[in-house]
């Protein structure tokens, strides 16, 4: 399939590019999308004490899970009383990524055949490859689109996306050309392996012809395409550009700064991870807080100790 994109035109690119985003969205938003994404619209209003009683009922069941389904799991927890209580969180043995990649056949629950198969970025050591339901891909994408939706955003809105996808040909790169475009859902997928000096103009440009209402991707190269365009005197139109969703990489200050005051729009973060860790998002005071319904977050020391309040 690579090798018959490469020899396409770019306007047969575009649509392979559609026709792949069309399968793709099938699985995330089929299934019991629609059902979770209702449901966690209307649990905006939950209170601490129900999230939290949500958070214990989940915990529950997915150690009750992987005890049953899990080998691995049946194995490591078989020594630990009433282990499905998240009171007992902290008896639960650490688990490595080493430890996963030795008894990968015996931690699966589900038949690689049955599941989506999602590969770690390996930002913390070699990449490990992880199996999904479709089931928990739809309610993580529901939880995701959630969020990103209390800033106005839902598919098919103009969206500006970068990501490490190798989607150029020389031909391309030979014409400056640095994207290519889902023109069914509105999505330009703009290269980050071209992110220098001598193309910058040729992002800013075009993202200003483009006029994306979001921005979704690693922060890092929307830095660099923001600092040129401040240092050159582009204007990106105002009012067009509703909300920046970073993705994989940490924010500071100092990155915030110049790319919301380029792009005229505010930069809401969120972290999760392709393990399917729990989510933590940032609300429209730049407060960073945990999504209890996505998981449990156990705080350690630097003896892997539970911390003490103020740790």
């Amino acid at each position: 399939m690579d090798k018959i994109y490469q020899q396409l035109p770019h306007f047969f690119q575009n649509i392979l590019i559609s026709l792949f985003n069309i399968l793709a969205y099938k699985q995330r938003y089929g299934g019991n999308y629609k059902k979770y994404i209702k449901l966690f619209k209307q649990n905006r209003t939950l209170s601490k004490v129900n999230l939290v009683n949500t958070q214990n009922e989940k915990y529950s069941n997915l150690i009750s899970k992987a005890i049953e389904q899990s080998l691995f799991y049946k194995n490591l927890y078989s020594n630990i009383e009433k282990v499905e209580d998240l009171k007992n969180i902290n008896q639960l043995p650490i688990v490595n990524k080493e430890m996963f990649r030795k008894d990968i056949n015996k931690v699966h629950t589900i038949n690689k055949n049955n599941g989506i198969v999602s590969k770690t970025g390996g930002t913390t050591g070699k990449s490990l490859e992880v199996l999904f339901t479709h089931d928990n891909l739809q309610e993580r994408f529901a939880m995701l689109d959630d969020f990103r939706g209390r800033f106005g955003y839902q598919l098919g809105k103009k969206t500006a996306w970068f990501s490490g996808k190798n989607l150029l040909t020389e031909k391309d790169i030979h014409k400056n050309r640095f994207w290519k475009t889902d023109n069914w859902y509105k999505v330009r997928y703009y290269s980050t392996f071209h992110i220098k000096e001598d193309y910058l103009k040729y992002y800013v440009e075009n993202l200003i012809q483009f006029k994306p209402e979001y921005i979704v991707g690693f922060p890092s190269s929307i830095l660099e395409i923001a600092k040129y365009g401040i240092k050159n005197g582009y204007d990106f139109p105002a009012g067009t550009m509703k909300a920046i969703f970073p993705t994989a990489e940490t924010i500071t200050a100092d990155m915030r700064q110049p790319i919301e005051s380029f792009f005229k729009a505010k930069m809401y973060n969120q972290y999760a991870s392709s393990e399917g860790a729990p989510f933590i998002f940032e609300c429209t005071k730049n407060n960073l807080h945990l999504e209890l319904q996505s998981g449990v977050f156990e705080v350690l020391d630097e003896y892997n100790q539970p911390a003490k309040s103020g740790n």
